[in-house]
């Protein structure tokens, strides 16, 4: 785990400079550098540290699986790593596959920072998002659902990553393997209800990575199944 009890998004609201802030609180958590007078976390907890930690902490205690290929001199080699996160985590995915060349970045509903414009501008991105990335198109994808506030801004994130000169967005529900090859899947399915292992219930922004909160088909399986394995190794 990593320091991410606040909202990004709720914390900056509240700051005189609400888009830097974004990328400021970002560089504080992935790194542990004192860039946000918001969060406090030092290089040690930051996630770039635990991940180093918890790589080295399974080589030692499961020396046959052969953990410590991801290490090199104590560091994560993040070509070997695919990194996903929904939400905070999609934008923490999304900065450090920014930063360095990773193996894949798969972002659930979270592909940046963005915010409501007006006029010819309906969509503003975050100073952050809009910086070249280490990690290629060809390597990244991105998931939203259709009944959230993702629908509005990530296939505006997705086309500053250069995702979009890969293929336009594909619902998931209307579309057979291998969704046309795109790398911008959208779905429409129904979250779970009344699941008892749900934080604060379920709607359609957590229904795309909260386990206990997936469209599930008539079988009790998640729908999403066939768009995450894809995501994650499509050729």
């Amino acid at each position: 785990s990593y320091a991410n009890n606040s909202s990004i998004s709720q914390t900056c609201r509240m700051t005189s400079d609400e888009q830097a802030c974004h990328g400021d609180i970002l560089q504080e958590r992935i790194y542990g550098d004192d860039a946000s007078a918001e969060v406090e976390v030092n290089e040690a907890n930051s996630v770039v540290a635990r991940t180093a930690l918890l790589l080295a902490h399974l080589d030692g205690l499961y020396p046959d699986e052969n953990w410590g290929q991801f290490l090199q001199d104590g560091a994560p080699i993040w070509s070997k790593v695919a990194l996903s996160g929904a939400s905070q985590g999609g934008k923490t995915a999304t900065y450090l596959s920014r930063d360095l060349e990773v193996g894949r970045a798969v972002l659930l509903n979270a592909m940046g920072s963005a915010f409501r414009g007006s006029g010819d501008t309906p969509v503003i991105v975050g100073p952050w998002s809009t910086l070249p990335r280490a990690t290629p198109a060809e390597r990244t994808y991105g998931i939203w659902h259709a009944g959230e506030a993702a629908n509005e801004y990530a296939p505006v994130l997705l086309a500053y990553h250069g995702v979009d000169v890969l293929g336009g967005t594909v619902d998931v529900e209307d579309t057979a393997l291998p969704f046309d090859c795109t790398h911008m899947l959208r779905t429409t399915g129904t979250p779970a209800e009344n699941n008892p292992d749900a934080i604060a219930g379920c709607d359609a922004h957590k229904s795309v990575g909260a386990d206990a909160c997936l469209a599930l088909d008539a079988q009790g399986l998640p729908q999403l199944s066939a768009a995450h394995i894809y995501m994650m190794t499509a050729r």
